[in-house]
């Protein structure tokens, strides 16, 4: 069984310790608030200083340029917040999985927190297993929200819904219905409405965005005043969560 250490306490005997092992581990963390306007980049950059600051002992890649195992599934963009964010990373010694939650929470910046900490290799599956993603999208108005609902339902009833898409190859129109795996709405409150979206996030895979981009195209009149998108899980093909 592996010897674990504190994160940031070292022994006398580091110095003339075993050739550094690399360990797999996965967090569960959080990106809201503020936070959501961090891009994927200036993220990864954040959690590679916080592992610093915590004094945890990131692994890195061997040869002149060397780099962190660091490794986010499905990066989001900027201006979507996320309670279902997880990280691959390597660790190159053994360190308490369940003290690295407060010690990175420790370093992180507002809207940025870790949840849980785990082993990633021992029967987890990899990123690329992750085929659907699971989304809160509210939409909100300055007047009762009655009007649009009916009109959103009919909308996203399972008929085509051709939205244009960029991409670094040009742009393309897409049928983006077959992408959308659960559409449900809930009235939240006045002038509320929440609308919870299952999409791929596959090889084939959707951005909220487009979602909104089907209302403003096809439906110009329900266009919300307000809308704001909350990732809340990662789906494998099965529809099961993915951990």
């Amino acid at each position: 069984m592996d010897n674990l250490v504190s994160p940031g306490v070292h022994t006398p005997d580091d110095a003339r310790a075993e050739p550094a092992v690399r360990r797999k581990m996965r967090l569960l963390f959080e990106k809201t608030g503020p936070a959501r306007l961090i891009s994927h980049l200036d993220l990864m950059r954040t959690l590679q200083r916080a592992f610093a600051r915590a004094e945890l002992p990131l692994a890195f890649s061997e040869g002149f340029n060397p780099h962190p195992y660091l490794s986010i599934a499905r990066p989001l963009s900027v201006g979507v917040e996320s309670r279902y964010e997880l990280l691959d990373f390597g660790l190159a010694d053994a360190v308490d999985p369940d003290a690295l939650p407060a010690c990175l929470n420790c370093v992180l910046p507002a809207g940025v927190r870790v949840r849980r900490a785990y082993p990633a290799s021992e029967g987890r599956k990899s990123f690329v297993d992750i085929a659907w993603a699971g989304y809160e999208i509210r939409l909100a108005w300055g007047r009762s929200a009655a009007h649009a609902a009916d009109g959103l339902r009919a909308l996203f009833a399972g008929g085509p819904l051709p939205v244009l898409k960029k991409s670094k190859r040009g742009e393309q129109t897409i049928d983006i219905a077959p992408l959308i795996r659960l559409f449900a709405l809930t009235p939240e409150e006045e002038g509320l409405l929440c609308m919870d979206a299952v999409l791929a996030a596959g090889a084939a895979s959707l951005n909220p965005s487009y979602v909104l981009e089907a209302i403003r195209r096809h439906a110009p009149a329900l266009w919300p005043d307000r809308q704001s998108v909350l990732r809340v899980s990662l789906l494998d093909a099965d529809g099961t969560l993915f951990v």
